[in-house]
C-alpha cells in the first residue's frame, strides 16, 4: 500500500505543479469594480486594501460562527509574514469591523479585515455560484486605477488549504473523525 501511496503522492504533486502553472499562466482577468467596505478605522475601497501590492489576496470569511473558516484564517495568518512580502493579504467576511477586530484579537489574527456587510460584493464576487457568503479566496491584480480578478478557489474539506487534513490523514484520521475547533481544551 505505500507503494500505492507514493505513486498517488507523485501523481498529486505533480497536478498542483500543473495548477499553480495554469494559474501564473492565465491570461484571464475581469475587470471588477472598486467597491466599498467597512473597517474599524472606516470606509475603505478595494483598491486601497492592496496597499503599495500589486496583487491582493482576500479571505472569504463566512463570519465569526465559521469554525471552518477559522481554521483557513489561522492557516492564512501563520503565513502571513510569507505572503505579504510580495502580496497585499485581507480578510472580507459579513461581520462588523468590531465583531471582526473582537474576533481576530482572539485569533491573534494580523491581517487586514474589512466587511462587505452591505456591500454587493459577495453576490458579485463570490467563489461559487451560490448567492451567500462561502469560504475561498479571490486574486486580485491592479493596473494604476483599475482592478481584475484574476483567481480563486472554494475551501472545502481537505482541498489544498486545509493543511491539517493531509497531516491528520497520514496519522490515520479521517475527516469524518474530526471537525475543528475554536479551542481545544
Amino acid at each position: 500500500m505505500q507503494e500505492q501511496i507514493s505513486q498517488l503522492e507523485k501523481h498529486i504533486d505533480d497536478k498542483c505543479r500543473e495548477l499553480h502553472q495554469l494559474r501564473i499562466k492565465s491570461d484571464e482577468k475581469s475587470p471588477v469594480p472598486n467597491y466599498i467596505f467597512e473597517t474599524e478605522h472606516g470606509k475603505t475601497t478595494l483598491i486601497d486594501l492592496f496597499g503599495d501590492k500589486e496583487s491582493l489576496f482576500a479571505i472569504h470569511n463566512m463570519g465569526s460562527w465559521c469554525i471552518y473558516c477559522t481554521m483557513w484564517a489561522d492557516a492564512c495568518n501563520g503565513l502571513l509574514p510569507h505572503l505579504e512580502s510580495v502580496v497585499s493579504v485581507v480578510l472580507l467576511s459579513p461581520d462588523s469591523p468590531t465583531v471582526q477586530r473582537e474576533f481576530a484579537d482572539s485569533r491573534s489574527w494580523k491581517f487586514q479585515r474589512a466587511s462587505f456587510e452591505d456591500s454587493p460584493y459577495i453576490s458579485e464576487q463570490n467563489v461559487c455560484d451560490e448567492p451567500e457568503t462561502y469560504p475561498g479566496a479571490v486574486a486580485y491584480r491592479r493596473d494604476e486605477d483599475r482592478i481584475y480578478r484574476v483567481n480563486s478557489c472554494v475551501f472545502g474539506l481537505g482541498d489544498l488549504y486545509a493543511t491539517p487534513y493531509s497531516i491528520l490523514a497520514m496519522c490515520g484520521v479521517s475527516p469524518n473523525d474530526w471537525t475543528p475547533q475554536f479551542r481545544y481544551d
